[in-house]
């Protein structure tokens, strides 16, 4: 499958972690603090990998680029629906900041 069109969708997800959000690693995983809330969510290494991505590349494309640079096993298509489902779950736990460019 070409991972174009999927990536071209990607695009315009920008996505930003807000001040309120801090986190530490933890092995290869990571835990990310809630400071509004008082929430600590522990994420496993595939999460830690696509929480990477996004915090260091502030849009889904681009991450979709490195996460599937780093996956090249996994199917596009499935890069791209874990990629969107967790950043829809982060946002609405309030960890991230989404909107579409």
């Amino acid at each position: 499958m070409n991972e174009e069109p999927i990536r071209g969708r990607l695009e315009r997800c920008v996505v930003r972690v807000p001040d309120h959000v801090s986190w530490s690693d933890v092995d290869a995983d990571l835990v990310v603090f809630n400071q509004q809330d008082g929430t600590y969510h522990a994420l496993d290494r595939v999460a830690s990998d696509i929480w990477r991505a996004l915090a260091r590349r502030g849009n889904c494309g681009a991450a979709f680029a490195e996460l599937h640079e780093r996956y090249p096993d996994a199917a596009a298509a499935v890069i791209a629906d874990d990629l969107r489902g967790f950043v829809d779950r982060a946002a609405r736990l309030g960890l991230l900041v989404a909107w579409d460019a």
